[in-house]
């Protein structure tokens, strides 16, 4: 047609035919990432040490870390945000399970 309608849908046609390829090649090759066994870098002592260092101290964490290094110091050390009362101040935030369980029975909520 003169006005292009019947070049301009072939044309869409194509191009959709080709975006759709092109996410099936990506779908392919995302399943086979998944599919393949990831390897773990470092041993489980170096995981484990790393974490009983934390947990040991987690305010030198806190002091050398950068603004990402003290936000998952917070969310790890806190089992919710810390609230605030304009009269009082800051609550007491209630503690992750692994420093409660450290703490000792008396200190435990469950």
């Amino acid at each position: 047609m003169v006005n292009g309608r019947t070049a301009s849908n072939a044309v869409i046609i194509r191009r959709y035919e080709d975006k759709i390829e092109t996410l099936e090649r990506q779908k392919a090759l995302t399943v086979e990432k998944i599919a393949q066994p990831s390897e773990s870098k470092g041993s489980f002592e170096e995981k484990l040490e790393l974490a009983l260092t934390f947990l040991a101290n987690p305010w030198k964490l806190w002091e050398t870390g950068s603004v990402q290094v003290r936000r998952m110091t917070f969310k790890l050390a806190f089992a919710g945000p810390v609230t605030h009362c304009r009269e009082e101040g800051a609550r007491t935030p209630e503690i992750s399970f692994p420093f409660s369980a450290l703490a000792g029975p008396s200190y435990q909520r469950f």
